[in-house]
């Protein structure tokens, strides 16, 4: 069967790391590695690129991570209709959710702090 580095890319291995290593992983390291890995090619015209890198670098951001099929599956779900406002700020991380939310409300002041759950006490 081999060990997680031996059964994923490099740039799938690079997430999966990032992920164990954060608080906020969407996935556990075993979600990751028992899922197939598939490829999907896409021929654009130009302008149509830039369009799509623009949007790609978008989603990265807006949902923390750095690799293009997260931005990319992300974009699918919210165009789709398929996460719930709970679900895409989980996935961006709690940083990035309430970044996202001190935007869209600058009016708002708030301050957030984060509490301890009741396993670590």
């Amino acid at each position: 069967m081999g060990t997680i580095a031996e059964q994923q890319n490099t740039i799938t291995l690079i997430e999966t790391v990032k992920n164990a290593l954060s608080k906020d992983a969407p996935k556990t390291l075993e979600d990751q590695t028992s899922e197939a890995v598939t490829t999907t090619t896409f021929k654009v015209h130009d302008d149509q690129k830039a369009t799509v890198e623009a949007a790609l670098a978008k989603a990265k951001e807006q949902c923390g991570s750095t690799v293009s099929t997260v931005a990319l599956e992300f974009m699918a779900l919210d165009f789709l209709g398929g996460q719930s406002m709970k679900q895409r700020l989980q996935k961006m991380g709690s940083d990035a959710a309430l970044a996202a939310v001190a935007d869209a409300f600058p009016q708002l002041n708030s301050e957030v702090s984060l509490v301890e759950s009741e396993a670590a006490a």
